[in-house]
């Protein structure tokens, strides 16, 4: 009988065991499940908030350049003259104003914005001061087309990297237009590789979510 009740017994712990372990990694599995896609929902709310900054924003400047080329030939009537020189300051004080927002934090992580701030769409001086045509309008970028990359990885919440966005851009009718998005995904990367990633690595790829394939279709205000 004494057998018996330690055999049940012995049973029993080990049941109590694998089911606690069991739960442990039910809660685990879920809790990384989480983290990811909340890694993945902030990095798509960060591209779509960034790219439509600067929608906006080569929109205005395009505005203020067929103002200050316009200005510029009627510069022999003195109130005109003035007038294109305000126009000249005013996007010059606009950009500011967009580097500015650049740097807020909003929904990204710094280092989901570096890619915003090396590919600025006009041409300037340490990022600050506009450099301009003989009639004062701003210096369009002249690649043909740019991208702007980020990744979910951002070292909060303990989420791990697992992809990088990639949206290309170009100049089309004096507005900026997306012209083809994708996501990679990561198999392997370590902190260490984090901004030296190779421009072609080994992986698979898939189109991506929704987000980005209405983004194609905004058009901003």
């Amino acid at each position: 009988m004494s057998n018996q009740n330690g055999s049940s017994t012995i049973l029993m712990v080990m049941l109590t065991m694998f089911l606690s372990l069991f739960f442990l990694y039910s809660i685990e599995h879920a809790k990384n499940n989480l983290l990811s896609n909340r890694s993945r929902a902030k990095a798509y709310l960060c591209m779509k908030t960034q790219l439509g900054q600067v929608a906006t924003y080569s929109k205005r400047m395009e505005q203020f350049n067929s103002a200050i080329a316009l200005t510029f030939k009627l510069q022999v009537i003195p109130k005109v003259k003035a007038l294109h020189q305000t126009l000249v300051y005013s996007q010059q004080l606009y950009h500011f104003s967009f580097v500015k927002n650049l740097a807020q934090k909003g929904p990204c992580h710094f280092t989901q914005r570096l890619s915003f701030f090396k590919n600025l769409p006009y041409k300037t001086h340490a990022r600050l001061l506009l450099k301009r045509k003989v009639n004062g309008a701003a210096v369009k970028e002249d690649k043909k087309s740019w991208q702007y990359t980020l990744t979910n990885f951002t070292g909060e919440d303990g989420a791990k990297p697992a992809f990088i966005l990639r949206v290309k851009v170009a100049w089309s009718r004096g507005e900026l237009k997306i012209k083809e998005s994708q996501e990679e995904a990561i198999l392997a990367w370590s902190r260490s590789q984090l901004f030296s990633y190779s421009p072609s690595p080994p992986a698979w790829w898939r189109s991506p979510s929704k987000l980005i394939s209405k983004l194609t279709r905004h058009k901003p205000n």
